[in-house]
């Protein structure tokens, strides 16, 4: 997914993303009519292959990184921090993968501005964890509003135990996403937005549709919960497909903009009804 809401400038900056394939998407966006053909004549692929990485159906490579950040005009801080994306993504095995993100963490430290929140990369087993239960990523959503910073405060408004909540507050901690100051904890990091080449991307869904159907018993005045079977054609398919993405896009627009005061939840599902296999 990508960051919106802001300006050009901000929203392609390599700083602000959790993978090689969400900032393409976010850049190749950005750029003039016919930027992507000349970014494959730099890369020495076809536009349908460049297409692909925005996909997450190839991989950017190191080799690549390097040539996309010179085709932007990435300054060295952020080519470094492409280019470690890649190396991440690439990675034979956990211990390296972990090894790239402890250094584009360090490398992002020093870059970032004071106040200011960038996307935080997780190890493998940091992203294993925050993506197991849906109460990490809730808590840390909790922790913009002023009146959750607490322990206490956290575990009434999200129905947890304290012992849990603080369990879950330590990793945050420890995975560089939030920090304590005195008794509260406030966010050091936007947490790590998934793609859909993530293999965390069914965890996270399914977390999120069971606290939906836990409400469903219960569902307040202010809840929403539609469900709308139909027969349509293929056409008309892909507008409404369309229309949602709009939606989504306008949705985080709005998010941008607004106040941090109480925890929302939107699902939604788009699929063609077939065997799923």
């Amino acid at each position: 997914m990508q960051l919106t809401g802001l300006d050009d400038n901000e929203f392609v900056s390599v700083l602000r993303f959790a993978s090689c394939r969400d900032f393409l998407e976010a850049r190749v966006r950005a750029l003039p009519r016919g930027g992507l053909r000349k970014l494959a004549v730099e890369l020495r692929v076809s536009a349908s292959y460049v297409s692909q990485m925005i996909r997450g159906k190839k991989p950017v490579t190191p080799e690549r990184a390097i040539l996309i950040a010179r085709f932007l005009g990435l300054d060295p801080v952020e080519t470094r921090s492409l280019v470690l994306l890649a190396e991440m993504e690439s990675a034979g095995n956990p211990v390296l993968r972990d090894h790239f993100a402890r250094e584009l963490s360090e490398l992002r430290k020093g870059a970032q501005a004071p106040g200011e929140k960038f996307q935080q990369p997780l190890s493998a087993g940091q992203e294993a964890q925050y993506y197991s239960h849906w109460y990490y990523s809730a808590t840390l959503l909790a922790l913009s509003i002023p009146t959750l910073q607490t322990p206490g405060k956290l575990a009434a408004r999200l129905g947890l135990s304290l012992d849990l909540v603080e369990r879950v507050l330590e990793f945050l901690t420890e995975a560089g996403l939030c920090r304590r100051e005195g008794g509260r904890y406030l966010i050091q990091a936007r947490y790590s937005m998934l793609g859909k080449s993530s293999s965390m991307i069914d965890r996270h869904l399914l977390n999120w549709r069971a606290i939906a159907m836990e409400h469903l018993p219960v569902s307040r005045e202010n809840d929403l919960f539609f469900s709308l079977p139909m027969v349509t054609d293929r056409e008309t398919a892909h507008e409404i497909r369309g229309a949602l993405i709009s939606a989504i896009q306008g949705i985080r627009d709005r998010l941008e903009q607004s106040e941090s005061r109480s925890l929302f939840c939107l699902n939604m599902d788009w699929l063609e009804v077939r065997p799923s296999k």
